[in-house]
């Protein structure tokens, strides 16, 4: 159970000695992925909820020390990546949307080297409505 990263090597076939457990790297329980993008450097971002909580979170992913880290934004009810689709990278800037459903919210910039995060623009919401991507 729970998510794990999975490397494919030059031949075209699954890296078996690669192990990561994003369980394990987040001190979590049955972390699901709804939506992932590498970034490059062997950084890549993944929003992702998990057992016990109702809501979702992102993670910064290093994909070479096989380490995550949940990035420090406002989190709170009604956060939910279940249909999200869409993250963008542009350079080292990396681009979320995080809203609650029916509630307004902010773009959040993340820095893929340093890890840093600067609040964007504002985001509009309706009642029921929610974002899917940033494109």
């Amino acid at each position: 159970k729970g998510s794990h990263i999975l490397r494919i090597n030059q031949n075209n076939e699954y890296d078996n000695a690669y192990v990561f457990s994003l369980d394990a790297a987040l001190g979590a329980k049955n972390v699901y992925v709804d939506c992932w993008k590498y970034a490059g450097d062997g950084i890549a971002y993944a929003l992702y909820n998990q057992e016990g909580s109702t809501q979702g979170y992102v993670a910064r992913l290093d994909l070479n020390a096989r380490t995550a880290t949940k990035v420090d934004l406002p989190y709170g009810p009604g956060i939910d990546f279940g249909q999200y689709q869409g993250i963008l990278v542009s350079g080292d800037e990396v681009y979320v949307a995080l809203a609650p459903v029916g509630q307004d919210g902010n773009l959040y910039i993340l820095n893929k080297k340093t890890g840093a995060v600067t609040k964007g623009a504002k985001l509009i919401n309706k009642a029921g409505n929610h974002y899917i991507g940033i494109f």
